[in-house]
């Protein structure tokens, strides 16, 4: 007698999910593209979306800016105001940080400080002819000062300071470098003339950096002290000029009447001759 052999017929249940058709429904059915994410989806979702809204509202915010300012996306075009002739071989140049002065660098190595407004020379220092100026910057030292920083290629650093229609040299960095070994290659101020950085370096050895604080009212009490003897100076120099003045017309008055004196003397011979 043969075996009967039942074979269940394999039933779907309702809750299960064929995952082929189930993605092939998802992808199909527009409706369900508007279902809610399981988590962490939903919150990759939320902060994606987040983003974008930032983003968007950023850009809509400049171009409000662009427009209330007349750019209109556009870049402004500036032309060259005037030529400066006299230091068109300048090799380096910088602004003091109120813009009223400029900086530059002489082919020759002299320091000039320029009017910004009238491109005309307001002081000068020539205590570094001859050497090559490789970096420049400016720092403000005080209302009426600034402070300049210069970067030389022997080796050395230097700073100067901008008062009046004088420029004085206040320190200079490394100046027997030939003994110690060391260079510097490295010198700035900060734009509000608190701190000076300078860098140094003993080749095949080590460098390092050096942060200074910079003593602002010994340097400015410094400067006036300097200025107010190049006052006394001056009025000494201007008073001597006065009191030689009437001296040497006197004596051009002597000379006149000894020479007429002569003439006259020779006039009386030649008629006495004759």
């Amino acid at each position: 007698m043969a075996r009967k052999s039942f074979k269940k017929d394999s039933v779907l249940d309702e809750h299960e999910i064929d995952e082929s058709s189930y993605d092939a429904s998802f992808v199909l059915d527009p409706a369900k593209l508007f279902d809610e994410l399981p988590q962490p989806f939903r919150l990759i979702d939320k902060t994606v979306n987040f983003i974008f809204d930032k983003a968007w509202e950023a850009i809509k915010e400049l171009e409000l800016r662009a427009n209330e300012l007349g750019l209109g996306g556009k870049l402004p075009v500036f032309d060259c105001a005037e030529e400066m002739q006299d230091f068109c071989q300048a090799t380096l140049m910088c602004t003091s940080l109120d813009g009223k002065f400029v900086f530059l660098v002489a082919k020759n190595g002299i320091i000039y400080a320029l009017d910004a407004e009238t491109s005309c020379a307001v002081a000068y220092n020539d205590e570094l002819q001859g050497i090559k100026v490789e970096t420049l910057s400016a720092g403000h030292l005080d209302e009426n000062k600034h402070l300049v920083c210069v970067l030389m290629e022997n080796g050395t650093a230097a700073t100067f300071a901008l008062s009046g229609s004088n420029l004085h040299l206040v320190r200079v960095f490394n100046e027997d470098f030939g003994v110690k070994g060391s260079v510097t290659n490295y010198i700035d101020v900060s734009f509000d003339g608190n701190y000076l950085a300078v860098g140094w370096r003993i080749p095949l050895k080590s460098s390092w950096l050096e942060i200074y604080k910079i003593p602002k009212e010994f340097w400015c009490n410094e400067i006036n002290v300097i200025e107010e003897k190049m006052r006394q100076d001056q009025q000494e120099a201007s008073i001597k000029g006065e009191e030689e003045t009437p001296k040497v017309a006197s004596d051009s008055l002597e000379n006149d009447s000894s020479d007429s004196e002569v003439i006259s003397n020779f006039v009386h011979q030649k008629k006495a001759i004759m």
